[in-house]
């Protein structure tokens, strides 16, 4: 009987430390499964009082561009960067010229409305000088004819004729020399125009081969120059071609051009540009 009694005592001890093996062998397997990347791990130093571990910094992204508040404008088929519609913008989705923000407008460019649209048009932002200013070319000056000093928009007129010989240098096509002769005639026009609320009204008038406008602008006179002779270049030789613009601009035939200027009674500018062979 002792010796049952012995082994019974024996089988329960030995039972006792099967269910504690067992027991320790889950709580192992457990802490095991816990280490999976499915599991939220705590940063090193996380806990209190742990020694703080140098960590390799995390790039923070760069804030979203403001989105601008209306549509953008359709664009310009284009191949790659270096086309020549994508002066301003950036070549997305195979196009370019409109935007949504103005990470899609080149360096030196923003997005701006438009009648077609939000698009991208050169800034003219003032820079700080180079510090070799020797080694930038200086631009090749406009040629002028003697104007009257007494002209309130003799500055203006220079910036347009400026402008139109910047944009078909882009092209490589030849400057235009300023016409002060038909300027008092592209005054008129402009005039003209302003009281009838439309663009061309006089065209023909003054003996151009070629006209653009820009109608009823807000602003002042060099925002306006800059801003509409820009919109007008971007219109490209693509789908907006019918509008002319571009390719009056553009047209190696012409070597004269006219700015006429009238401020209309809204305070609006009208802006006649005729072209001349």
């Amino acid at each position: 009987m002792v010796g049952i009694r012995r082994n019974r005592f024996e089988f329960i001890g030995e039972s006792i430390g099967v269910v504690l093996s067992f027991g320790i062998a889950c709580a192992l397997v457990a802490c095991k499964e816990e280490t999976p990347a499915s599991y939220p791990q705590r940063a090193p130093g996380a806990y209190p009082g742990a020694v703080p571990v140098a960590t390799t910094p995390v790039a923070v992204p760069a804030p979203a561009p403001t989105p601008v508040p209306g549509a953008a404008a359709v664009g310009l088929p284009c191949a790659s960067e270096g086309d020549l519609q994508c002066a301003f913008a950036h070549c997305v989705g195979g196009r370019c010229g409109g935007c949504r923000s103005g990470a899609e407008c080149k360096p030196g460019s923003q997005c701006l409305p438009s009648w077609l649209g939000y698009a991208c048009f050169p800034s003219f932002a003032q820079t700080t000088p180079a510090p070799n200013p020797a080694a930038t070319p200086a631009p090749t000056p406009v040629p002028v004819a003697p104007a009257s000093s007494a002209d309130p928009f003799e500055p203006a007129r220079a910036r347009c004729a400026q402008r139109t010989n910047e944009y078909r240098a882009r092209v490589g096509v030849a400057g235009v020399v300023r016409r002060p002769d038909r300027e008092a005639c592209a005054d008129g026009a402009a005039r003209n125009d302003g009281v009838q609320g439309a663009a061309h009204g006089a065209f023909g008038r003054c003996q151009e081969g070629a006209q653009n406008e820009c109608p009823g602008w807000p602003g002042s006179v060099d925002q306006v120059v800059d801003k509409c002779l820009a919109q007008m270049f971007a219109e490209g030789p693509g789908p907006f071609a019918g509008h002319g613009h571009y390719l009056n601009m553009t047209a190696p035939g012409y070597t004269g051009v006219a700015c006429g200027f009238a401020t209309a009674t809204d305070g609006k500018l009208w802006i006649v540009q005729n072209f001349y062979r």
